[in-house]
């Protein structure tokens, strides 16, 4: 599946590359925030948990607010994607009726674009992991990487 797969990216690159850039002007470039709207989200939702829950688990859990921001930011990656891919087919039918194109090419893209996404804000959490003073462990990362690609790839 996976050499299937890269064939198709391969053969169609150019498409695919034109539908990832569409799926970030589509989200972000129309969008009166802008790129920020990328964070706020997992920021908003790490700060009402924090105030909700945090007086009860911040004493149980340490780090609380990391806990819940990485939570988050995993938890945006599987929800988004799955709500784009699922719906990639169906908003995309103009297309597909026009042209040629293998049907996996769109969640494919959708998922590619959510990684990228993703990227952007393990970065934000890898800042706030130094912010805070937590030691890093790279096999960690290595873990988290994986992670977020298994993930990626269960949405399609």
């Amino acid at each position: 599946m996976i050499k299937e797969l890269s064939h198709v990216i391969n053969k169609y690159a150019f498409i695919f590359v034109s539908l990832v850039k569409r799926q970030f002007t589509i989200k972000y470039a129309r969008a009166i925030l802008g790129i920020t709207w990328l964070f706020l989200p997992p920021i908003i939702l790490t700060g009402i948990f924090y105030s909700f829950l945090g007086a009860q688990l911040v004493h149980e859990t340490p780090n609380y607010l990391i806990f819940l921001f990485s939570g988050f930011v995993l938890w945006g990656l599987f929800s988004n994607g799955m709500n784009s891919t699922s719906n990639s087919i169906v908003s995309n039918t103009e297309i597909l009726k026009k042209i040629y194109i293998p049907r996996i090419i769109f969640p494919l893209s959708i998922a590619v674009a959510s990684l990228i996404e993703f990227a952007i804000l393990f970065l934000v959490f890898s800042i706030s992991l130094l912010f805070y003073d937590i030691e890093v462990v790279w096999h960690y990362y290595i873990l988290n990487s994986i992670g977020a690609t298994v993930i990626t790839f269960l949405t399609l």
